[in-house]
């Protein structure tokens, strides 16, 4: 009947000091009652202790058979890494081999923890977790909520393989697109993916053909463009053919005339020279020879023509007020001298048109001025 109701027969017919206690002692001390009792409540659930270095616990269990088929489960109990085997056979022998090229891999945990089974118990393997110096732990028969970690993944994997039947497809081929994305996403006890816990980086999949290489393209991309404005500096870029004055480093004088013969890359220049090899330069070792397009500094608005005698047409009036000096042609690169004549060479197509700094238009001032 149950301790309430002894109790309850027993106050409707007789009392004595201590009643309550004398029942329940006895009932406590009934062996058939204790026999034939129910289970007690059930425990509250006890984590394993984490460890914060990956792959220090490993949890194992078999799934299986399924449709024929035995998984062997492994997951690490830090990084929630899991990997999943097809088995030929449950033997210790073959547990071994596949625990043998996994350590290979990732490295000798420091505990294992499995269930009683017979590959598990047998003196095979435990030689072999002795050998390597790992610790072996089993939970406690019929209990599988002991090994927790491992039933979970069990239960995991056997969902995956029953979409996959459902869907009819390869369960290989399902099974490790799960693990590759498994992998890649955060976990929700650790917030981290299992791939970076024990990894230390992210799997490469397919979804960073879509994302990824460009955004960071564009951010560093970004950030070349704020060093060039914020840099400050000056935009020079010179034409094959045009003079220039180069660095010289030979202990001489500290610029030699040259012409520019070709480009390297965007900011590098090949100088001819009148004696010597070429040379190369940066555009920051290099700057335009004024005297070489100006032969004298008071050169009258008149045309230029090279030493050839090639002639060209005149170069056109500058637009302006009558006070102003006619601007200079250019000068044509072909030739080594220049001489006066009626004719001026043809302008190049990438120089401008320059003065003299001393034949600038005069300022225009308003106002009153004073002698």
């Amino acid at each position: 009947m149950g301790i309430v109701k002894m109790k309850s027969i027993a106050r409707s017919v007789m009392w004595w000091p201590g009643i309550d206690a004398d029942i329940e002692r006895t009932c406590r001390e009934c062996g058939a009652c204790a026999a034939e009792a129910a289970a007690p409540a059930r425990a509250s659930p006890q984590p394993w202790p984490y460890v914060t270095e990956p792959w220090s616990r490993l949890h194992v269990d078999f799934l299986g058979p399924f449709h024929g088929k035995t998984f062997f489960v492994l997951i690490d109990s830090t990084s929630k890494w899991l990997e999943v085997f097809l088995m030929p056979r449950t033997t210790a022998s073959a547990v071994i081999k596949v625990l043998r090229e996994t350590f290979a891999r990732f490295g000798l945990p420091k505990e294992v923890v499995s269930d009683n089974g017979p590959p598990f118990s047998s003196k095979e393997y435990v030689d072999f977790m002795n050998t390597n110096g790992i610790k072996l732990t089993y939970s406690p028969i019929y209990h599988p909520s002991s090994n927790g970690a491992a039933e979970g993944a069990v239960k995991l994997c056997k969902r995956v393989l029953k979409k996959a039947m459902r869907e009819r497809m390869d369960i290989d081929m399902a099974l490790q697109a799960y693990l590759m994305a498994y992998r890649n996403v955060e976990h929700a006890t650790t917030g981290v993916s299992p791939a970076v816990l024990l990894q230390r980086r992210t799997l490469r999949s397919r979804l960073d053909l879509l994302r990824g290489e460009r955004q960071v393209e564009n951010r560093v991309q970004q950030a070349q463009r704020k060093q060039i404005e914020y840099s400050g500096g000056t935009d020079r870029r010179f034409q094959v053919g045009e003079p220039v004055l180069a660095r010289d480093y030979t202990g001489g004088k500290k610029w030699m005339p040259g012409r520019i013969e070709g480009t390297i890359g965007s900011r590098a220049y090949v100088i001819g020279q009148e004696h010597g090899p070429p040379i190369k330069r940066h555009v920051d070792q290099l700057k335009r020879n004024w005297s070489a397009l100006w032969p004298t500094r008071d050169a009258a608005p008149e045309e230029l023509v090279a030493s050839d005698g090639s002639n060209a047409n005149p170069a056109p009036e500058p637009s302006g007020p009558a006070s102003a000096t006619q601007e200079m042609p250019p000068l044509s690169t072909q030739g080594s001298q220049i001489s006066r004549a009626p004719t001026a060479p043809p302008l190049a197509p990438s120089l401008p048109i320059l003065r003299p700094r001393d034949k600038l238009r005069p300022v225009q001032r308003y106002g009153f001025e004073i002698d």
